[in-house]
């Protein structure tokens, strides 16, 4: 039965080259364990917990299209160095959906989610110069959405990906501790030492980035666009 035309957001996670990975068990219980912490943590926000479900890929679903690139961001902190491919989904569901068991599910937003991983997969192939880890796509009625949001997603990884391993820690510690002065705290700097990073990162430029596509993920998932 058709979920009342109610919009959900299904990600679909692909570990990049992982045939080539020697410890393939220890990576995917590492990944199990962040997937169980994301279930707990957003419990509320999810329609069918994350899980492993065939190889080195992994799915989930969520209600709550603002709570989905926090969660990508958490996977994918918690899992470097492996990288991690993502396809983004946003539609409809038309089948039975299990709280428990991702699996047997079906309708736009599944295929949605897919074809934007096999996108990326395309682009690896192509050797492009500048290779998405997270697309997004939309049922029709939103889609003139994606392609923006994509474009920002690229702009904001290309900004982290020349973050150099200072900044990527102060900005790490700034996102768990929640003020420049209890970061500096934690790290033993002065309080201008973090400004200075966060500052030279473009930090607050990415946030907002991220947080202006988060929120159009919320508006479409309530159908609002």
């Amino acid at each position: 039965m058709e979920q009342e035309n109610k919009y959900y957001v299904v990600i679909i996670g692909d570990i990049v080259g992982s045939w080539k990975i020697t410890n393939r068990n220890g990576i995917q219980c590492t990944l199990k364990k962040v997937l169980g912490k994301i279930n707990e943590a957003y419990d509320k926000d999810i329609a069918s917990n994350f899980m492993l479900t065939l190889g080195d890929e992994f799915q989930g679903v969520l209600v709550n299209g603002a709570v989905a690139l926090p969660i990508i961001g958490q996977i994918e902190q918690e899992m470097l160095p492996t990288k991690i491919r993502f396809g983004l989904g946003i539609g409809r569901i038309v089948t039975a959906i299990d709280k428990n068991l991702p699996l047997g599910s079906d309708g736009p937003a599944y295929r949605n989610a897919k074809d934007m991983v096999d996108a990326i997969k395309g682009l690896e192939k192509k050797r492009e110069k500048a290779i998405p880890s997270l697309l997004i796509k939309s049922e029709e009625d939103f889609a003139s959405y994606d392609a923006l949001m994509n474009n920002i997603l690229l702009c904001c990884k290309v900004l982290k990906e020349r973050w150099n391993s200072h900044q990527r820690k102060v900005i790490a510690c700034f996102e768990e501790q929640g003020s420049q002065q209890a970061a500096a705290v934690q790290l033993g700097i002065n309080q201008s030492s973090v400004s200075k990073s966060l500052s030279s990162s473009n930090y607050y430029l990415y946030r907002e980035s991220l947080g202006n596509v988060s929120l159009r993920l919320e508006k479409i998932v309530d159908g609002l666009g």
